[in-house]
């Protein structure tokens, strides 16, 4: 050890003497004045400490299990939410819909649009998407086997496709 390690070890001890750190200090559990006999004493005693320190890791951890489940129950309903808006899915379920109808073989069934609206079919989602006419506002929707075909602002015309 040399001159200036030594001094300055020599100055520290002479802080601690002129200036004492104060040990009257609170309990960080029962919030009792207690006299800390180390610098480093946070409680009044040894049951305290162990309270205080099993209390916030206890506490950590079910914030952390709560934090993880939510996390885990924000996937699954993720997960649920894009399975249920794929293009198959809302196709399927538009011609699950349409297989519920009752639907001339032969000459197709004339529906009303607000109907078909009613039902839960979503038109956005087809097979093929097809305008008719260049003159008038006609459609021609495949979904699956079934043609749909916009004929009137109002009304549609759902046939099977022949084969």
């Amino acid at each position: 050890m040399n001159n200036k390690e030594l001094a300055k070890k020599i100055d520290r001890l002479k802080e601690k003497v002129l200036f004492p750190p104060n040990r009257n200090r609170e309990c960080i559990y029962c919030e009792k004045e207690f006299y800390a006999h180390n610098l480093n004493q946070k409680s009044c005693s040894k049951k305290c400490y162990h309270t205080h320190y099993n209390e916030r890791i206890r506490g950590r951890r079910e914030l952390e299990k709560l934090i993880l489940d939510l996390k885990t129950e924000e996937n699954v309903m993720e997960e649920l939410k894009r399975s249920l808006l794929t293009h198959e899915n809302i196709l399927r379920k538009n011609i699950e819909i349409i297989d519920r109808l009752t639907i001339d073989p032969v000459f197709g069934t004339l529906y009303e649009e607000s109907s078909l609206h009613e039902l839960g079919i979503d038109f956005s989602v087809s097979d093929f998407r097809e305008k008719i006419s260049n003159t008038l506002d006609t459609y021609e929707l495949v979904m699956g086997s079934y043609r749909l075909t916009l004929s009137t602002p109002q009304k549609i015309l759902i046939s099977k496709n022949s084969k």
